[in-house]
């Protein structure tokens, strides 16, 4: 397991349960792990955790390359997403009902929110991007991918 955030763990649980994540092993792992019926994710400080995955059991090693996402990055993006959507629809109201009304400084308010608002999702993409957890096999093939986690940690 290749991964570019130190203390990186490899965590198990078995597969299509929501039992809670177990440790496999700590990156590099060079253990034997039982993986028949198991999915996997890669978690460590200051990182994304990956989307679960699952690894072929068999005889053999799973080379596994983890490209961390920053977790502070995504933390960021979500909040500058989430704030930006409704300050762009409360722009768009004020806009809409200071045209409609003809009243101008409420049309011009309109439009200085609805211009924070999207300036606040542009900010959001790149961050999200960066705090983006990728995990590819030997292949090259890309096997877990988590844009943030699904539930709170």
């Amino acid at each position: 397991m290749q991964v570019d955030y130190s203390g990186a763990l490899l965590e198990l649980r078995r597969f299509g349960t929501y039992d809670a994540w177990r440790p496999g092993c700590i990156a590099p792992c060079n253990r034997r792990l039982l993986v028949d019926g198991m999915e996997a994710r890669v978690v460590a400080p200051g990182m994304t955790p990956s989307k679960p995955f699952r690894i072929e059991s068999g005889s053999g090693s799973a080379l596994l390359a983890i490209d961390g996402g920053s977790a502070s990055a995504h933390r960021w993006g979500r909040t500058a997403l989430f704030s930006g959507i409704p300050l762009s629809f409360a722009g768009m109201g004020l806009l809409g009902y200071g045209a409609f009304d003809d009243r101008t400084a409420l049309a011009t308010s309109g439009t200085i929110v609805l211009g924070l608002g999207a300036a606040l999702v542009l900010a959001a993409l790149p961050l999200l991007t960066s705090g983006s957890t990728e995990v590819t096999n030997a292949d090259g093939d890309l096997i877990g991918k988590r844009r943030g986690p699904r539930q709170l940690y």
